[in-house]
């Protein structure tokens, strides 16, 4: 390994916010009941770090798709940087943002304008292009 690379590196500005989406996590059963034979244990870690250490990033948003096909997110975060009630308001625009996703996703929506998709360039052209050639319903399926 290069030692500039190495010196770039660490000079690069870390996030302070981390996602990682696990996809679909089937839950655990209660206490005191048996799982199928078929179906092999799943171990209990137990907490994801010790009270007492130190987090990477500011907030640690996790998600997960649950067997009941909804997703699951949770938000860690120190109470020493930040009060509930403001992580609360952050995860409720998260869930609006979310929400403003699936509808363009939806069968039967346009799927978005250019202008929804700004960043990447597309024009109103583009898209129509793609979107004929998805095909109509494909668009929510595959976003």
């Amino acid at each position: 390994p290069d030692p500039a690379i190495r010196a770039e590196m660490r000079a690069v500005p870390q996030p302070e916010i981390s996602f990682t989406y696990f996809g679909h996590v089937p839950r655990r059963l209660p206490a005191g009941n048996e799982r199928p034979a078929d179906r092999p244990a799943e171990p209990d870690t137990g907490p994801a770090r010790a009270a007492e250490g130190l987090r990477l990033h500011k907030i640690e948003i996790a998600a997960r798709l649950g067997e009941d096909g909804l997703l699951r997110t949770d938000f860690g975060y120190s109470t020493n940087l930040f009060r509930p009630e403001t992580v609360r308001q952050l995860a409720d625009r998260f869930l609006g943002e979310l929400a403003a996703i699936a509808r363009l996703a939806a069968p039967g929506a346009a799927g978005g304008t250019a202008r929804d998709f700004a960043r990447s360039g597309l024009s109103e052209g583009d898209l129509a292009r793609l979107r004929s050639r998805l095909g109509p319903g494909d668009v929510g399926a595959r976003v």
